[in-house]
């Protein structure tokens, strides 16, 4: 085996800051904050990658409307689009705003005030036409320093302001400060106290009704972040609060009928009390109704099942039948429970191991009798190099993997998936022809490697090769294939990491890092799949396994901060997730409301467009909302109505 490739993290300047210093700007805007402490070298982490949303496909240019012509739409209309306001392009909230509708699909624009022309009534609304169905500031007033000035100042002016509101008004269109300085504009008093000491919030019974997808019996911590803590308004409603009555975030109405919603903290991609609360604040100022979809996902890959893996002592290790009890036992446990019941492993499986080359071997016969617990994916038949292999090889390669996998009948296996060694191959004309005539559908990439991340995310991409085969990105872990015991791992990530954690890490402290990053990937609604290899699965202790032990930890963790289903989808089920989101971030969908009537929805290239909240006799229910995928045809407008009050901008 290669050792795995672990990526250079571009963010060592950004966590040399440290917690000591947060840098603040009135109104509070934090914007070095440090989140999930991630080392050089860090397996697979990508943090920066936050910051890519530059080339979003959902980040359209302000103040105008997608559309062509309003005169279709209806009147008084807007477009299922969120303006994003920012002071000057620096505030760390920017980041996490950016990543959060990354993330879901939803389209939006980013007005740096400090650079772009004033905001007028013309660059929000056309008529009747609005362009945006919500507002989302990065700070509370887009307080900035000029370059030459010592004091800070809004970066739009009273005018602009007025402006806003009206839009705000007429439109019946929201306003969300993601972090916010207290003041009468969001419903607060002015502040009693601050600081970036942690601070337990609470959910209110509003809150728990806006953030129902989270555990209401776990407070959500507010960690790492700058927090001003202020009396909520008399008419104001506190959603979070802190043990002491101040109100975290809060919602005010405003006359003429306007709505905001304030946070009183400071956040930035990587924090989780970010990831815990930006669904719920989308999904607020919008009414509920929105281009995008959000899912959890958690699905591993176990690859070279059936043959072993060397050892970071010089031994090898191959599975045996109990390990595979032992992991069905823990797979079982989880699939018991309401919320992980769709989770079954993957394995990626090399049947060349099967043939007798390894006696005793008790791992087949038992892989035999448990098929039908766990998924299939073929891994090669010998787990050759395939960087230089020839087309009659890797064919051979394929097919008798393939044959193997037929005549065991195994009951979860499907020949349009493909893992390959090492993922080698992937640069090699002949052995990418040789997938394309095995019709081969989807295989993984390695997200490490260039040219085969995520493009956006949650997207893949088509075979640079062999378009016709569907790339679907993997991250790889720090769990590395040449581990198998408690005392192996925390060796090896000790070895590595030692030096940027300042001292040596136990397993459970391993196991608490690693997880925490798994976590982050749900939270984000990261459909990615993860690497692991079969090494990670030997029984330790005849009970617990690495990976099982990960997962537990990762779950754990979960059960204790959301409420919603984590979905697991077999190979074939997730490249068509992530085929069809990339076929939609690249159709430039746009999509306007008459609130309360109909929404039509237009389309540059056929895709399938997610509207969440769109109540049809076929959509999708997930966590008690409805996802209906709309079909769309370049260039042929669909119209559908609305169902409900919240469809369309009421809640």
């Amino acid at each position: 085996m290669r050792p795995p490739l672990y990526v250079l993290i571009t963010v060592s300047s950004f966590f040399a800051l440290g917690l000591a210093v947060l840098f603040l700007t009135l109104p509070g805007v934090g914007r070095y904050e440090i989140g999930l402490r991630v080392p050089e070298n860090y397996g697979e982490v990508s943090p920066d990658t936050a910051d890519e949303s530059e080339s979003s496909p959902h980040a359209l240019p302000p103040a105008t409307s997608p559309w062509p012509s309003s005169e279709d739409l209806g009147c008084p209309s807007r477009d299922l689009r969120l303006l994003v306001l920012s002071a000057d392009g620096e505030e760390s909230t920017l980041p996490a705003i950016r990543q959060a509708l990354d993330y879901l699909g939803t389209p939006y624009s980013v007005y740096v005030a400090s650079e772009e022309p004033p905001l007028t009534r013309e660059r929000l609304a056309e008529g009747c036409h609005g362009f945006y169905q919500g507002v989302i500031l990065a700070s509370g007033n887009l307080s900035y320093t000029p370059p030459g000035e010592e004091r800070s100042r809004s970066a739009l002016s009273e005018e602009e302001w007025e402006a806003l509101r009206e839009y705000e008004a007429d439109f019946g269109v929201r306003r969300l400060a993601w972090y916010a300085y207290p003041q009468p504009e969001y419903g607060l008093g002015p502040p009693e106290a601050s600081g970036d000491e942690p601070v337990r919030g609470r959910l209110t019974k509003r809150g728990r009704e806006l953030f129902g997808y989270l555990n209401p019996e776990t407070p959500v911590t507010i960690r790492d972040a700058f927090v001003y803590r202020s009396r909520p308004a008399e008419d104001a409603i506190p959603l979070l609060t802190d043990g002491e009555g101040h109100a975290l975030a809060v919602v005010a109405d405003h006359p003429g009928g306007r709505q905001t919603l304030a946070l009183t903290f400071s956040s930035n991609p990587w924090l989780t009390h970010n990831l815990l609360l930006s669904y719920g604040l989308v999904d607020w100022v919008t009414g509920g109704l929105f281009l995008g979809e959000r899912r959890v996902y958690l699905t591993a890959h176990v690859d070279d099942v059936f043959i072993p893996n060397r050892l970071i002592g010089g031994d090898s290790y191959r599975m045996t039948g109990d390990d595979l009890q032992a992991t069905l036992a823990r797979q079982r446990e989880w699939r018991s429970r309401e919320l992980f019941r769709e989770i079954r492993l993957d394995m990626a499986y090399n049947a060349y191991g099967t043939t007798g080359l390894y006696i005793p071997d008790t791992l087949t016969p038992t892989a035999r009798e448990l098929e039908g617990e766990f998924r299939w994916i073929n891994h090669t038949y010998r787990h050759l190099d395939w960087d230089e292999v020839r087309y009659q090889t890797a064919a051979s390669e394929l097919r008798q993997n393939d044959v193997w996998a037929r005549e065991t009948e195994l009951s979860r296996y499907s020949p349009l998936n493909l893992v390959t060694p090492e993922y080698s191959g992937m640069n090699n004309p002949e052995a990418m022809r040789a997938v394309r005539d095995a019709g081969v559908r989807y295989m993984v990439g390695d997200t490490s490697e260039p040219g085969f991340d995520n493009p956006s995310p949650n997207a893949g991409l088509d075979h640079p090769l062999e378009p016709s085969v569907f790339v679907v990105p993997r991250y790889p872990t720090n769990l590395g294939f040449d581990v198998s015991t408690p005392e192996e791992w925390t060796s090896d990530y000790n070895r590595r990491y030692r030096e940027f954690w300042g001292e040596r890490l136990s397993y459970d402290e391993v196991l608490d890092r690693e997880s925490d990053v798994l976590l982050s990937y749900m939270l984000k609604g990261d459909i990615n799949p993860l690497m692991f290899h079969q090494a990670n699965l030997r029984a330790y202790d005849g009970e617990h396994t690495l990976l099982t032990d990960l997962l537990q930890a990762t779950l754990r963790k979960y059960a204790r901060l959301y409420r919603l289903p984590v979905l697991s989808p077999p190979m074939q089920e997730l490249g068509e997730r992530v085929e069809r989101r990339t076929t939609y971030d690249a159709a430039g969908v746009m999509a306007s409301v008459v609130p309360g009537e109909r929404i039509r929805l237009l389309s540059r290239r056929a895709a399938e467009a997610p509207v969440t909240g769109l109540r049809t006799p076929g959509a999708e229910t997930y966590g008690g909302e409805p996802t209906t995928r709309v079909g769309l045809e370049p260039g042929e407008p669909v119209v559908l109505p609305l169902r409900s009050g919240r469809e369309g901008g009421g809640s």
